[in-house]
């Protein structure tokens, strides 16, 4: 604004015609050249869209509401607020996920105060030179002014509908949006000598009627979640921890752990996990499972849970509690969300060709060793042909009971896919559990450069010299497999592509 604003003003001391297009064109160079990377700045694209659709779109939304409020300055402060909002909202959602309907609100406040910033804040500088101890007290009076405004977007973040979330649009809708927007553009324009006839009319309303619409349309299209018949495991990379994303042929949503959530250090669930379902186009999960309490799993799904619709909670029988299952309990119980208790012999069906076979903890006989980690959840995911095995943290002594388990019926615990279980270490992935699991590739969830040294160079060897292809989320980013009907899939990697 104040770039743009230092255009018009030197447009007239030159005696030059003033465009605001040219300016507006100026200022954006001019920023981008004093900074490229500020062409990858959200603020800045939010800044110049908002303004653009306020020269844009202002009068046409100015004339309709002051003709229904017949108050000028909250016509005006609407006005402008809508103005602006119509043309970021496409960058909100992509970027943030999320829109506020309480725009109107904090825009009318903020409204009374902006002109009077940049007034006092032109004043305090050339003031400054000639009576500084002046400026000073301008200063002041500005940054009250500044606290009102950042005060106002404080409090009325807090009121209800201050944050829809929604998923990410496709880009394509997104592109189309615009499109229909300069097209009402253009057709206003078209008209504008039209306009008082227009209103006594009311075709100009049922003009804006109709872009409302289409509008609704798009958004409503764009948050769609279109099925494709096929397996998708997602390995997301939450560093240090474990978090596995599951989309079923008809479009179940399972969510297998959720890195680490202790928001005194950095919550995944919050920072990394719930924003990527958003970008998968998801809202909710059919079935969230926590393989074991541990905050490195378990902690990220509290997130998920206040902020999503879960339909069923898994969870393994578990020896001892802890600070982690009992607050995601208390908000299970609070938002009647289902838990279901597993444990070795269950079989849960997802939907007509998946389902989960429990392979351990056994009921009756809990591992007192390192119990957390050695009573972990472990389940085979079955869909046709191709199975896969997630295994939480278990140690070499819960894989011995796995193997006992299982030694004459290997059937059941052999599996195409591996999840490595505790992220590689070598107090497991033992030789004895390897050769009857027998996987075809094993993917171990693990940080970059890990205070642990995982993983062990000694499971890496003992998967080579089974001939198991590894995927490593520290190496590798998030890892995506695609399994078709017949038992075929693919595996894609984000930092390979």
């Amino acid at each position: 604004a104040c770039i743009m604003n230092i255009f018009i003003i030197s447009s007239s001391i030159f005696y030059r015609k003033n465009s605001f297009y040219i300016s507006f064109l100026y200022s954006l160079i001019f920023i981008i050249v004093l900074n490229p990377y500020n062409i990858f700045s959200v603020g800045m694209w939010l800044s110049y869209l908002g303004t653009i659709g306020i020269v844009l779109l202002y009068k046409l939304f100015y004339k309709i509401v002051y003709k229904k409020l017949k108050n000028k300055f909250i016509s005006k402060s609407f006005s402008l607020s809508l103005s602006a909002q119509i043309l970021i909202f496409p960058v909100m959602i992509y970027v943030f996920n999320n829109f506020s309907l309480n725009f109107f609100i904090a825009n009318i406040i903020v409204s009374f105060f902006i002109s009077y910033i940049l007034v006092v804040g032109y004043i305090s500088i050339f003031i400054s030179f000639i009576l500084f101890p002046f400026a000073k007290i301008l200063v002041n009076i500005e940054c009250l002014m500044i606290y009102i405004v950042f005060k106002t977007a404080e409090i009325t973040s807090c009121l209800p509908f201050s944050k829809i979330s929604l998923v990410t649009p496709n880009i394509i809708l997104i592109i189309l949006y615009y499109i229909i927007i300069f097209y009402f553009v253009i057709y206003f324009k078209n008209n504008k000598f039209k306009i008082l006839k227009a209103i006594i009319n009311f075709k100009l309303i049922i003009v804006v009627k109709k872009l409302f619409i289409f509008i609704t349309i798009i958004i409503l299209i764009s948050q769609i979640n279109i099925v494709d018949f096929k397996l998708k495991i997602y390995f997301v990379d939450v560093q240090q921890g474990d978090c596995t994303l599951i989309r079923t042929p008809y479009g179940k949503n399972i969510i297998i752990d959720g890195g680490e959530g202790n928001s005194e250090k950095y919550d995944y669930g919050e920072k990394v996990v719930y924003p990527y379902l958003l970008d998968r186009r998801i809202k909710k999960i059919d079935y969230l499972v926590a393989s074991h309490a541990d905050s490195d799993h378990m902690g990220g799904l509290i997130y998920i849970l206040e902020n999503m619709k879960v339909n069923h909670i898994l969870i393994g029988i578990q020896p001892q509690n802890s600070k982690q299952l009992e607050k995601l309990i208390y908000i299970a119980n609070k938002k009647n969300v289902k838990i279901v208790t597993l444990k070795h012999g269950d079989e849960i069906k997802i939907d007509k060709d998946v389902k989960i076979q429990v392979l351990f903890p056994v009921k009756n006989n809990l591992i007192s060793e390192n119990s957390l980690n050695n009573n972990s959840l472990v389940f085979k995911l079955q869909y046709n042909k191709f199975s896969m095995m997630f295994t939480g943290d278990i140690e070499k002594i819960a894989e011995n009971e796995l193997v006992n388990l299982y030694e004459h019926n290997t059937s059941v615990i052999k599996t195409t896919i591996l999840k490595i279980a505790h992220h590689g270490s070598n107090s497991s992935s033992s030789k004895e559990f390897l050769e009857i699991v027998s996987p075809q590739i094993a993917v171990i969830g693990v940080g970059k450069d890990n205070k642990y040294g995982h993983p062990s160079e000694d499971v890496l060897l003992r998967l080579k010299n089974y001939g198991t292809k590894i995927y490593r989320t520290d190496e590798s980013g998030e890892i995506e497999i695609e399994v078709k009907k017949n038992g075929k899939y693919k595996v894609k990697c984000h930092l390979c592509e």
